[in-house]
């Protein structure tokens, strides 16, 4: 609980830091600075920042990225200090960028910006680990003549979109003297997913054999494949308001 409360600090702070950017930017249309939690809880868990944009009254364009690294999965544990039992889990690098186009039901200036809407999504994810691995050589009756200790590189590679439902309103509304800036936006889609997996070293050999392969946690599959999939999508972003500034 130590942990989540911590995490949930420095959302809040980043938030708010980066809304004092884009707030030194922008024009005369909204901003909402966003971050997305559930990611941090995702197998290959991120930290993300974004920006939701209105170009018109009921429509918004919206980009994310976020990084993240295993080590810090909250589903493999923090502070269980137990690396060797997990070390496949380890070590590895989340990349994700993510553009969206929402189309909300209603006029948001008028609804301050809340409201039920639509959205189209195009994502991509990247994972990548570099480390030393044996490799098992010359395949005899199925098992390796001797294993070889050489430096791979392990990436996964995600790209693919969903169409998504979606609900925005603001939250913290105690002091009517006072106007809220901060959002909750849940949502939830259904799409697709091409996920291709590679694993690259010198010298690499048809029939050698990887006793690792690509165990992430959150896997569909492993080794040097591509697969096309169904894929949902179930999640929030916290949203800070950035007003426009008028002319």
């Amino acid at each position: 609980m130590r942990n989540l409360f911590t995490l949930f600090l420095v959302l809040i702070a980043c938030l708010n830091s980066f809304s004092q950017y884009i707030d030194s930017v922008s024009t005369n249309r909204n901003f909402i600075v966003k971050t997305t939690p559930s990611h941090i809880f995702d197998f290959d868990n991120t930290f993300t920042l974004g920006v939701e944009r209105f170009y018109e009254n009921n429509k918004s364009f919206q980009t994310e990225f976020g990084y993240g690294n295993s080590n810090q999965n909250l589903l493999l544990g923090i502070d269980d200090g137990n690396f060797n039992e997990n070390s496949k889990y380890r070590n590895f690098n989340n990349y994700r960028l993510k553009f969206e186009n929402k189309r909300y039901f209603t006029n948001v200036k008028t609804n301050k910006l809340t409201g039920n809407y639509l959205a189209f999504e195009v994502f991509s994810k990247l994972v990548t680990k570099n480390a030393e691995t044996p490799i098992g050589r010359n395949l005899i009756n199925n098992l390796p003549e001797y294993y070889e200790k050489i430096p791979v590189k392990y990436t996964r590679f995600v790209i693919g979109s969903h169409v998504k439902f979606g609900h925005q309103f603001k939250i913290f509304e105690d002091n009517p003297k006072k106007k809220s800036r901060y959002l909750i936006d849940v949502y939830v889609g259904l799409g697709f997913r091409s996920i291709r997996n590679n694993v690259n070293y010198k010298s690499k050999k048809e029939n050698d054999t990887d006793i690792y392969a690509i165990t992430s946690i959150g896997q569909v599959f492993s080794g040097n494949e591509k697969i096309i999939i169904p894929s949902a999508t179930l999640g929030f972003k916290m949203g800070y308001i950035i007003p426009g500034r008028k002319k």
